[in-house]
């Protein structure tokens, strides 16, 4: 595990993870479907299964637009690792 932390992958993964929970979680709020969605960001259903179920594909353009009619927005910030991330 601490090998992990030490790469990227780890670190894209695990917001990944985070980001796509808060839209699941919009997306349920709002009672959309696969369907709405890609049609609300002129889309596929295919790509916009593939954006939630695999992180190989993990667009920051379609995050952007499916946050975007979810009347959110995507805040990107840096902040250093924390004493127990360290490096």
């Amino acid at each position: 595990f601490a090998y992990a932390r030490q790469t990227s992958d780890y670190w894209f993964y695990l917001e990944a993870m985070e980001i796509t929970e808060q839209l699941s979680a919009a997306i349920e709020v709002k009672q959309l479907t696969t369907k709405d969605l890609a049609k609300l960001t002129n889309t596929t259903e295919a790509n916009i299964t593939k954006f939630f179920k695999t992180n190989e594909d993990f667009s920051f353009k379609l995050m952007t637009e499916i946050a975007f009619v979810l009347g959110c927005k995507v805040v990107i910030s840096l902040e250093p690792f924390g004493e127990e991330e360290k490096l």
